[in-house]
C-alpha cells in the first residue's frame, strides 16, 4: 500500500510526481520527498573527514565570501547565529570581520573541528536547545532542504531574532532543473543528497517566508563552478549509447575517462575552475535559474 505524501507547508495530499522520489505542490511551489523515500541524515556524511577535507574548506570559503558581501550591506547587524554551521568557517570569518557570531550544529564532530580555532562561539544541538539570546541575523546555509517540517524551524528562528532582524536562507534551487538540458537535468535539489527532504523554487520560498511574517529584501541565485560540472560527474557513471554521441565500448571508456578527470577537478574546487567557468556560471543564473537560491528576509515582528 502506497503511503500518501503531503506538502509540509499546506498539508495537501500530493499527486503530481516530479521525479520518482519527489512530489510537487502547485499551491506552495515546492517539492517534497515521498514518504517511502525519506531517510535520516547520516552523521558520517558531515563528520570529521568531510569537515576537514581541503575541498570542503575551499568550497565553503568561496561561498562564505559571497555570503559576507550580502551581510555587510544589512544595516544594524552585529550579532549573527549560523544554524547548521558545520566546521564553523562562516562564524570564524564573521568574527574576524568584527561581528559577534555564534554557530550551532547537531554534529559533534563538526563542532569539535570548529572549536579547534575558537571554543567559545560554538554549541552542539539545535536552535531549540540554545539559550534565548536574540540575534540581528540568523543564517541557514544549505540547511532548510534537510528539514522535513520547515515551519517548525522557522517558528523557532523567529523567537531568536531581534525585532526587525534578518534571515538569510541558501538552498538548492528547484527551478534550476531542466530535463531538456544535458547538464541541468542533473542540477536540482532533487538530484543531490538522499537526505534532501524539501526542494524550493524562488516563488515557493518567497511565498513561505512572506506568510511567516518576513519582508523579502533580496532574492538571488548563484551557480558555482562545482555546480556547473557536478552533473558531468553524475553522467560519468551512466555514460552509454543512448546519449547519442557515443557508440562502442572504446568511445564509452574514453568518455568516462574524460569525465572522470573533470570530476576530480570538481572535487578539488580549484580557483582555476572558478575563473575558467565564470562566464558560464553567470549565464546560468539568468531568470533566477542558478543552482543555489539565496533569499534575505526581514522579520516584521509584532513587537516592532
Amino acid at each position: 500500500m502506497t503511503t500518501e505524501t503531503k506538502c509540509p507547508l499546506c498539508e495537501a495530499v500530493l499527486t503530481t510526481e516530479l521525479t520518482s522520489k519527489f512530489y510537487y505542490c502547485s499551491n506552495c511551489h515546492i517539492a517534497t520527498r515521498s514518504e517511502e523515500n525519506l531517510c535520516e541524515t547520516n552523521p558520517e556524511w558531515f563528520g570529521t573527514e568531510w569537515a576537514n577535507s581541503p575541498a570542503t574548506k575551499r568550497e565553503f570559503l568561496h561561498r562564505v565570501k559571497h555570503t559576507y558581501k550580502l551581510i555587510k550591506k544589512l544595516e544594524g547587524v552585529r550579532s549573527v547565529l549560523d544554524v547548521g554551521c558545520g566546521n564553523g568557517i562562516l562564524v570564524h570569518f564573521l568574527n574576524d570581520k568584527g561581528y559577534w557570531a555564534h554557530g550551532i550544529d547537531s554534529s559533534n564532530e563538526a563542532i569539535s573541528i570548529a572549536r579547534e580555532k575558537d571554543k567559545w562561539h560554538f554549541t552542539t544541538g539545535t536552535i531549540d536547545s540554545t539559550s534565548e539570546t536574540k540575534f540581528d541575523l540568523i543564517t541557514l546555509m544549505e540547511v532548510l532542504e534537510h528539514i522535513q517540517y520547515p515551519k517548525q524551524l522557522i517558528h523557532s528562528i523567529k523567537k531568536r531574532l531581534e525585532p526587525g532582524g534578518y534571515l538569510i536562507i541558501e538552498v538548492p534551487n528547484l527551478a534550476a532543473q531542466d530535463s531538456k538540458s544535458l547538464w541541468r537535468r542533473h542540477l536540482s535539489a532533487t538530484e543531490y543528497n538522499t537526505d534532501h527532504k524539501v526542494a524550493y523554487t524562488p516563488v515557493g520560498l518567497i511565498k513561505f517566508l512572506t506568510e511567516e511574517g518576513f519582508e523579502i529584501k533580496k532574492l538571488t541565485t548563484v551557480t558555482y563552478a562545482k555546480h556547473m560540472l557536478l552533473s558531468l560527474g553524475t553522467i560519468q557513471s551512466s555514460v552509454k549509447k543512448p546519449l547519442g554521441f557515443i557508440d562502442g565500448s572504446k568511445k564509452t571508456n574514453y568518455a568516462k575517462k574524460v569525465l572522470g578527470v573533470i570530476h576530480s577537478q570538481i572535487q578539488r574546487c580549484t580557483p582555476f575552475l572558478n575563473i575558467l567557468l565564470y562566464p558560464a556560471t553567470k549565464f546560468s543564473q539568468l531568470k533566477n535559474k542558478g543552482a543555489v537560491l539565496v533569499v534575505i528576509g526581514q522579520y516584521q515582528s509584532k513587537q516592532s
